[in-house]
């Protein structure tokens, strides 16, 4: 009887310690389930791991939990420090950034470290490690991004730079007219001055007259006003001052909607997903590059009927200036660029053509390749197509090209609409 109370009461221990060496495999489970949730972030990252911990020690109803990062922290609930401590640090490259903390509130009985479990040592260990192992992968990622950032700000800029003198010679064009058109109005102005002028003196003279003052000369005030329309020929002022005022609105509309366009395109940092009326986008983006394609290329549209899709509306764009961009500058004269857009089972298609020189066949692969052109040195950075590539990737969407040396490329886009 005796030996068996002793082996009933050794699989009661080993039982639990089983128990307890499976909360401590589902808490870094629990862990790794964390991490792989789509869209999650580092803060909601380290909160959820500090509400896992408590489980998994071998007193859950009285177990609280703190991590601090730097700066940060995050506890449980029911949080508050006391004597009965275990705590681990997290290291990431040899720097301390921060702590992994678990309190008893109550006190419980002398185990292997106070009243924790050696085992519970080496699990705050292991949750420290992953951690800090997390924290380091969420720094890359970041770093990663923020490089990506300024290399697509940086190839925005070389665009610019690119555009900036077409862009100019666009807003100088209505610039100038509404320029000219002031100038015009200006000298009407004068004119109708001159003739409201003699006609005030018309009516006071009448107005003397009517009261008895004396005798008006109307005869003659009223053929030097004759002679002053006719001079400034005022049937033809007042028919042209519309004309003018129309034109010049018309030129202050189109050199607010190139501004405005430039800016929607170099506007740095919009990295939000935004729903945008693809066939818009890619008129403004016209309008940015038009300097560069009215004296080389007809440019014909075929625009679908598509939904709004949610995407990065500035980043397409620059994708759709660096293909234009090439486009046009494959022309050698006078060449045509068709832009065309449908929907296609789920998926946003756009096609951009020319007729110009054409790839060759050995470059086709290339094409997509970082620093890659066959521009001469000083016309390219070589990043322009890659840059394009990795837009419509970050949109779950492809990229491919058609050439024929001769005869011209076609660029063709596919973004899903959801």
């Amino acid at each position: 009887i005796a030996e068996r109370g002793l082996a009933e009461e050794a699989l009661r221990k080993r039982t639990h310690e089983l128990g307890e060496r499976v909360k401590e495999l589902n808490c870094l489970y629990g862990i790794s389930n964390l991490v792989e949730k789509p869209h999650i972030s580092l803060d909601e990252i380290f909160q959820g791991v500090a509400d896992i911990i408590p489980p998994s020690w071998q007193y859950p109803e009285t177990t609280c939990a703190r991590i601090i990062l730097e700066s940060q922290e995050y506890r449980t609930q029911n949080f508050r420090e006391t004597e009965w401590k275990q705590a681990s640090d997290i290291v990431v490259n040899g720097e301390l950034i921060g702590t992994v903390e678990v309190c008893y509130l109550r006190e419980k009985p002398e185990i292997d470290e106070g009243p924790f479990l050696k085992e519970e040592r080496y699990l705050i260990k292991a949750i420290a490690e992953r951690l800090g192992y997390i924290y380091e992968r969420y720094k890359d990622k970041e770093e990663k991004k923020n490089i990506e950032t300024q290399l697509l700000q940086s190839e925005k800029m070389a665009s610019i730079g690119q555009l900036a003198a077409g862009v100019a010679h666009e807003i100088n064009n209505p610039t100038g007219f509404v320029s000219s058109n002031l100038k015009t109005l200006s000298d009407y102005i004068k004119d109708i001055s001159d003739l409201t002028e003699a006609y005030r003196s018309l009516i006071a003279d009448l107005k003397e007259s009517s009261a008895g003052v004396g005798p008006a000369d109307v005869s003659e005030q009223t053929k030097r006003i004759s002679a002053l329309e006719e001079e400034v020929d005022i049937e033809f002022i007042l028919s042209d001052i519309s004309k003018l005022i129309e034109e010049s609105r018309e030129g202050s509309e189109r050199i607010k909607k190139i501004v405005q366009d430039l800016k929607d395109f170099a506007h740095p940092g919009e990295d939000k997903l935004k729903f945008a009326d693809i066939n818009k986008n890619l008129d403004s983006t016209v309008n940015v590059v038009w300097n560069e394609l009215k004296y080389k290329a007809e440019v014909t549209k075929d625009y679908g009927d598509l939904p709004e899709v949610q995407c990065y509306p500035q980043l397409l764009n620059q994708v759709f200036v660096n293909i234009l961009v090439n486009a046009v500058q494959s022309i050698e004269e006078r060449g045509e660029i068709g832009i065309k857009t449908r929907a296609d089972n789920g998926y946003m298609e756009i096609k951009i053509s020319d007729t110009g020189a054409g790839i060759p066949e050995e470059n086709l692969a290339r094409i997509f390749d970082p620093f890659f052109t066959t521009k001469e040195v000083g016309k390219g950075t070589g990043l322009g197509m890659n840059v394009a590539y990795n837009i419509i990737k970050k949109h779950k969407g492809t990229i491919a090209v058609e050439s024929t040396v001769g005869t011209g490329t076609t660029f063709t886009i596919k973004i899903p609409v959801e």
